[in-house]
């Protein structure tokens, strides 16, 4: 029994027994303080026009984000077109909130640049950045919402976007260093001679001040485009909750949805209860809001289905010379 759990067959299932796991034991703490059927009432009487333009806005996202993850590809000398990274990151996106498997998007996305650099530790490392950079853009905006308007929250609400902003920026000090994996391969030599040691050093996300500072403006057109698609929804429920609330919620509920769980589900339903809780909104409400938020991401995940389904033609990769520092 244990030599199986060793096996990476073995590891995937068990990995998505544990998020199956988290998702239920969350979800079944959640519904025995709000009764289901105060969450269908809201959901039922979500406007539908609004809920679309929710999904709109995620749908116009996700191209942008494929947009930023090509400015950390272009740093590493990795060249992809757009419109085949747009592709990948609605699959990306299919494979992160529809299956509960555990190959999630970002691994998808890894692959796939497989055929484009002989790279990578390269590749993964940019889906790594991408990903941080949207985190970190959205800690920002929390951060200025805080100071414009203190005591709007709760203490600890407030010291954990602190914390997590504080993590994030000595994240952002490693990764403008340019120099950073040459250092490292001085200081281990013996790192850089192996396969895997290469690939380990190429993933570190050290681009320079530059590429980060243009993902971080294109995070910022993303984030307000997030925090759009929660303000329709809360629309779509007839919520009047204030804009400064959504820019403090929204980058502390993106954080919590990246622990294990199965689209989000539990982690994220808990995390809009405890803290849209704050403005005033009742628990099944902001139980509704959390679900309809999870479908957009489920409609977007479907497009990319469809995408991963239907044949289409991409150019010839071009795979460039390796670049060492």
């Amino acid at each position: 029994m244990f030599d199986a759990l060793r096996s990476p067959r073995g590891r995937r299932y068990l990995s998505q027994a544990l998020k199956i796991a988290v998702s239920m034991i969350l979800l079944a703490a959640l519904l025995r303080g709000v009764d289901w059927r105060h969450i269908l009432v809201e959901l039922r009487r979500a406007h539908p026009v609004w809920v679309g333009a929710a999904w709109a806005l995620f749908v116009a996202g996700l191209a942008l984000r494929a947009w930023r993850w090509d400015v950390f590809l272009a740093a590493s000398d990795i060249h992809v077109p757009v419109s085949v990274l747009t592709r990948w990151y609605f699959i990306g996106g299919f494979f992160n909130t529809v299956l509960p498997t555990g190959l999630g998007g970002d691994v998808v996305k890894t692959y796939v640049l497989a055929r484009y650099s002989s790279r990578p530790g390269a590749a993964a490392g940019s889906v790594f950045a991408d990903r941080f950079s949207g985190i970190l853009a959205l800690l920002l905006i929390g951060a200025v919402a805080l100071l414009v308007a203190p005591g709007l929250v709760t203490p600890l609400t407030a010291g954990l976007i602190w914390l997590l902003l504080a993590g994030a920026l000595a994240a952002l000090a490693v990764m403008a260093q340019r120099d950073l994996r040459e250092r490292l391969r001085q200081r281990v030599p013996g790192l850089a001679r192996t396969k895997l040691g290469q690939a380990l050093l190429d993933a570190i996300p050290a681009y320079g001040i530059r590429p980060i500072l243009r993902a971080l403006l294109i995070s910022w057109i993303f984030d307000a485009l997030l925090i759009g698609v929660n303000l329709c929804l809360a629309r779509a429920l007839g919520l009047d909750v204030a804009l400064p609330y959504f820019l403090i919620f929204v980058p502390l509920i993106s954080v919590s949805v990246l622990l294990p769980s199965v689209g989000g589900l539990g982690v994220r339903e808990l995390s809009y209860v405890a803290l849209f809780g704050q403005a005033g909104v009742a628990p099944a409400t902001a139980t509704a809001l959390s679900l309809l938020y999870y479908a957009v991401v489920v409609g977007s995940g479907l497009v990319g289905g469809l995408l991963y389904i239907l044949p289409m033609s991409e150019p010839s990769p071009v795979i460039s010379v390796s670049r060492r520092e």
